[in-house]
């Protein structure tokens, strides 16, 4: 009769055991094999930083237009001077040295010009003329005067703008040669860096410097192999003359 008790209470505790004890929860997660290992949280990578492609632009040729090629030549430093004597008395009364054709020059005319509006309304060869009566009148002209001379080397004109001052004298000659520049087949700067000669487009070969406070240009068509260089000695000769600077 023990011996039967004693079997009884063996197995209810084998089937306590196994149905409603404590026994560790061994259910795996959803989604996870029973008896795997919870893999590690995923890992993010950083994002790439973004890539900077280089772009190189064409290499740009210089122009071989000749008129931007003589309005890079404008924009380029012009040298300061003053003058002495004044240029507009020294031109008109032949009293400079250098002039094309030497000791032949001489006086044929000579016409003056009171207000920019006498000046400009004269000049046909003028492109823009309203801007060029303004910039006159910005620039403090004082007057002007186209004095024309005979010599060996051709008939030719020298026309003096005085204005306030040097730096006046010198954006007035800014704003004439932008606009000449229209009209050139040829230019180059006065190694002084006083200046521009430049042939037009109908042939006559025109130089200009400043001087003080005035603009010198000469306008011709000279006898010679070189016109150009004719009229671009004269203008650095004048210069050099009125400036005190000659060597």
């Amino acid at each position: 009769m023990r011996s039967r008790r004693l079997a009884l209470i063996v197995a209810a505790v084998v089937l306590l055991g196994a149905c409603g004890g404590r026994a560790a929860n061994r259910v795996a997660p959803a989604g996870q094999p029973i008896g795997s290992v919870p893999s590690a949280e995923p890992t993010t990578q950083p994002a790439a930083e973004p890539t900077t492609v280089l772009t190189t632009e064409p290499r740009r040729e210089p122009s071989t237009d000749p008129a931007s090629q003589c309005l890079s030549l404008v924009e380029q430093p012009w040298t300061p001077s003053t003058a002495s004597p004044a240029p507009i008395d020294a031109i008109r009364n032949d009293r400079v040295p250098g002039l094309p054709g030497g000791s032949s020059a001489h006086v044929v005319d000579v016409r003056e010009y009171a207000t920019p509006e006498s000046y400009v309304d004269t000049s046909p060869g003028i492109l823009h003329a309203d801007l060029r009566i303004e910039t006159m009148h910005r620039d403090g002209y004082v007057a002007g005067v186209v004095v024309t001379y005979a010599s060996s080397l051709g008939e030719y004109d020298v026309t003096v703008l005085q204005f306030a001052a040097n730096g006046d004298a010198i954006d007035y000659s800014k704003v004439h040669l932008r606009d000449a520049c229209q009209q050139v087949v040829r230019a180059e700067r006065l190694s002084d860096g006083s200046g521009l000669v430049y042939t037009r487009t109908d042939g006559s070969t025109r130089a200009v410097v400043v001087a003080g406070d005035s603009e010198i240009s000469f306008c011709g068509c000279f006898h010679g192999d070189d016109p150009s260089r004719i009229a671009a000695d004269a203008a650095q000769n004048v210069y050099g003359v009125l400036t005190n600077t000659s060597a």
